[in-house]
């Protein structure tokens, strides 16, 4: 009798351990109900890049899902053993940090009389600042982006307003990860949704709003940068879209860029031979002339001392409001690896897209 009862004491005493190591005694943060309306004036732009490549991008996460495959197989392991000396009843998911169940303990940190047969943390029990984040988190995520607390741009979508109706608007995420691809839709809250275009699963979302025809119906821009990549500014894709009210559809809006089947909107540059120090350019789609400083190394490692045509990505954009109205910023990259930029805004006259103060620099407007 002595010996069973100090084993249901050593039990009791671990649960009890355990129990009092979940309930920190501190405020648990909860994500705030009220819905905040965005000013386009002052959003901030989050997205830092585009793809590098797909192929190098889906290399990334294979070697990041090999690590978070190793770690937990090695926690399992140990908590396999563990949970043998002490004969108690082991969750197959008990190996994963902070991922915890408990029946038998109330809010407020009391014993009910429920059978105790594990002990977990949910993620209720842990600060959103406790939570560890990662950009490769979304790649194997579904559901709704706001609730992805492992993701690191989280909170970009929580309590979001992109239509200023009022009410909270969200963004679903799908996959398929044979098909390397993601499905994005963004729910309103007035009822409307607005299904996305299949996309690479490895991209980051991005979502603004604005009128940008003056119809009084807000268009939405819903874009995808590639932040993991080696070379972030090369690629990008965007899908501008326009509310029909007399069918109450999306479709997607016509922009003067080149595009591809993928969604990538791009500007066509006609490079001139590299001569004394620089590479000119020019934009068909405008006639916008500019140099760009280069030296020897960059020309040898990177480019070609030879004229050249070639397309490059718009890989950031956003709609932004001014005194004269709605409009997107755009930026693409004068060449690869190199830290200068084409920067121009897309403007609505009389009926259609067109280029407007398009500008070479070396500053991001993304900063």
């Amino acid at each position: 009798m002595k010996k069973n009862a100090l084993v249901c004491g050593l039990v009791l005493g671990v649960l009890t351990m355990t129990a009092c190591s979940n309930v920190a005694g501190e405020n648990v943060s909860t994500e705030s109900a009220e819905v905040s309306t965005i000013d386009a004036d002052n959003t901030e732009d989050v997205a830092a890049g585009v793809m590098g490549n797909g192929a190098e991008s889906n290399e990334n996460r294979e070697s990041v899902k090999d690590n978070e495959s190793g770690n937990t197989a090695s926690s399992e392991d140990a908590n396999t053993e563990s949970d043998s000396d002490t004969n108690t009843e082991t969750n197959p998911d008990s190996g994963t940090e902070g991922d915890v169940e408990n029946n038998s303990i109330d809010e407020n940190g009391s014993e009910d009389d429920t059978d105790i047969t594990t002990v977990e943390n949910s993620d209720e029990d842990i600060s959103d600042e406790d939570i560890e984040t990662s950009p490769f988190f979304l790649w194997d995520y579904e559901g709704y982006i706001d609730e992805a607390k492992g993701y690191t741009w989280r909170k970009d979508f929580v309590n979001c307003d992109y239509d200023r109706d009022g009410k909270q608007d969200r963004v679903y995420r799908a996959f398929d990860t044979e098909a390397s691809e993601a499905y994005y839709t963004i729910e309103f809250g007035n009822g409307r949704e607005l299904k996305l275009p299949k996309a690479y699963d490895t991209g980051f979302p991005h979502v603004s709003m604005g009128d940008l025809d003056g119809d009084g119906e807000g268009e939405v821009l819903f874009s995808l940068s590639y932040d993991t990549g080696t070379d972030p500014m090369a690629f990008g894709e965007m899908w501008l879209f326009d509310y029909n009210d007399a069918d109450g559809t999306y479709s997607e809006v016509t922009l003067p860029l080149a595009s591809t089947e993928d969604g990538s909107k791009q500007l066509t540059l006609d490079y001139a031979a590299y001569a004394d120090g620089a590479i000119d350019f020019k934009v068909q789609q405008t006639g916008y002339e500019a140099s760009a400083e280069a030296d020897d190394d960059y020309v040898e490692y990177w480019w070609t001392k030879d004229a050249i045509t070639e397309n490059r990505a718009v890989w950031y954009a956003m709609i932004k409001e001014a005194e004269n109205g709605c409009f997107v910023a755009c930026e693409t990259q004068a060449l690869p690896r190199f830290g200068a930029y084409i920067d121009f805004i897309l403007r609505y006259d009389n009926g259609e897209y067109v280029i407007e103060d398009m500008s070479y620099t070396l500053t991001s407007m993304s900063e």
